[in-house]
């Protein structure tokens, strides 16, 4: 997902999805949630959005 935003600069409504559901499952690797942090931020910066 993280390979698939940054070519595309976007998300889809199911990468969104995904995401919450990686971040609730407590389960998952520190690199898993280091990405998914670097996509909130990109999100929240600017260069990432919805669509």
């Amino acid at each position: 997902m993280f390979a698939d935003s940054a070519q595309t600069q976007t998300l889809t409504k199911a990468d969104c999805y995904g995401l919450l559901a990686a971040i609730l499952t407590e389960d998952i690797e520190d690199d898993e949630r280091h990405a998914s942090d670097r996509i909130l931020r990109s999100v929240y910066r600017g260069p990432l959005s919805i669509s």
